[in-house]
């Protein structure tokens, strides 16, 4: 099933175009917003909101940021080594 993406952001760090969906457990998770073939995430509307399943490599039409963001590291961190400060993230 095709689902139309929409909200298409910039990734923080580096600056690629992306999209927020929420796993089926209720995490956030950014995806590419560009499809590709070999994909490991499928997108799905379900009750009108972006939900995503992570599959194996293949099975899936989109990439997980984390995937592909040269930074995803960083964002990865523990809330405990980062502390927000005046809006931006500072790690410490």
């Amino acid at each position: 099933m095709s689902v139309t993406i929409r909200n298409i952001v910039r990734c923080r760090t580096c600056g690629a175009e992306i999209f927020w969906a929420t796993t089926r457990d209720g995490k956030r998770i950014p995806i590419d917003a560009v499809p590709v073939s070999n994909g490991n995430v499928l997108i799905e509307s379900v009750n009108g909101m972006c939900t995503a399943t992570v599959v194996g490599a293949g099975g899936g039409e989109y990439v997980s940021h984390f995937m592909t963001c040269p930074h995803a590291a960083w964002h990865r961190k523990s809330p405990a080594e980062d502390r927000c400060v005046e809006g931006s993230w500072v790690v410490s």
